[in-house]
Formats: C-alpha cells, sequence, structure tokens
C-alpha cells in the first residue's frame, strides 16, 4: 500500500510546489483537500475524471479513505498546462 502522495507543481515563471503527503495524515481524518494547492485542485479532479476515477476532492468524505488509497497505488497524474506550468501526482 501506498505510504505518500505527492503533488508538484512546476509554474511557468520558476514556481514550485512540493508536497509529500503521509498518508497516515488522511487516514488519521485530516482534510485532503487542506494539503493540495488551491491552483492545482481543479486540474486535480479534472484529470482523475479523465483516468477514469470519479473522485471529486471538493467533497472528499473520511469514510471514502480507505478505498482512495487503494485506488492511489496505481495511479498518477501529469499535466502540462497551456502557459508551460507542470502538475505532477502520484503516490508511493
Amino acid at each position: 500500500m501506498p505510504k505518500f502522495l505527492h503533488v508538484k507543481v512546476d509554474g511557468d515563471e520558476g514556481e514550485k510546489v512540493d508536497v509529500k503527503i503521509p498518508l497516515a495524515l488522511v487516514r488519521s481524518g485530516l482534510k485532503l483537500t487542506s494539503l493540495i494547492p488551491p491552483q492545482a485542485m481543479e486540474q486535480l479532479n479534472s484529470q482523475m475524471a479523465e483516468s477514469g476515477m470519479s473522485i471529486d476532492f471538493n467533497n472528499f468524505k473520511p469514510e471514502d479513505i480507505d478505498e482512495l488509497i487503494e485506488a492511489l497505488r496505481e495511479m498518477e497524474i501529469n499535466v502540462d498546462g497551456s502557459k508551460g506550468e507542470k502538475v505532477r501526482v502520484y503516490a508511493e
């Protein structure tokens, strides 16, 4: 089972976000949406839907945690924005 969720953003003007979220925090009830930068949330939800995973992180409930963690095992999301920004979300 994955231990960490990584969210990485490289902006077009040199901005960088590198978040390593221990999934144990998610299990303890911490809201996942509070850990993901707002500028990445819309792209994350969109890419999840395109990957066939209809999880809307804005409506995430604590009872969904175990199902989400299991689904993260093989998930990887890569987004190349129109302005050169890159977003990568993956679990390891």
